[in-house]
């Protein structure tokens, strides 16, 4: 039976044809399922939990936490940093399977204000969000005139079709 340091992969056998199968063999494999079993087990009940409450899981279990990225692939340094406390847990994977080392991703900053990736242009219309657009990405967001679309109020679908297909 391996010890905590010892890796239960690293104990497969690997028999050649005709070899008998031992239980020393059923064991490590069986050994080896568990391992999977234990990390996927901490990783789907430490889903969207704070890190700080995972970190303390994974410690009492013995997992050493020697990699934490967050969704946008920042890598922070130190687990320990308080920065990290109030970030959700969105993945645990091990570096090595069967090794007591995992790798965590968590959430940016603060949730309460997500990042922005382009600007709101709800409610306003072609050319107020055009020029919204062009005040964040400058002459790069709209290239070329507004596309002209036929009316198609109080036409039948085959008559809109029609329409469209000329």
């Amino acid at each position: 039976m391996p010890n905590e340091t010892e890796n239960p992969f690293d104990l497969l056998p690997m028999p050649a044809p005709g070899d008998p199968i031992l239980a020393d063999h059923f064991r490590a494999l069986a050994q080896s399922l568990l391992a999977i079993r234990e990390v996927s087990n901490l990783a789907g009940q430490l889903l969207g939990r704070e890190f700080g409450e995972a970190r303390a899981v994974l410690q009492s279990a013995q997992f050493e936490i020697s990699r934490v990225v967050g969704v946008f692939g920042r890598e922070y340094e130190e687990a320990d940093e308080v920065d990290l406390d109030v970030r959700r847990v969105l993945q645990i994977a091990p570096v090595e399977l069967g090794a007591r080392r995992l790798a965590v991703v968590v959430s940016e900053d603060s949730p309460a204000e997500p990042a922005v990736f382009a600007p709101n242009l709800i409610d306003l219309t072609y050319d107020e969000a055009l020029e919204r657009m062009r005040s964040v990405m400058g002459e790069a967001a709209v290239i070329g005139p507004a596309m002209v679309v036929p009316g198609l109020i109080s036409l039948t679908p085959k008559e809109a079709i029609e329409q469209l297909s000329s």
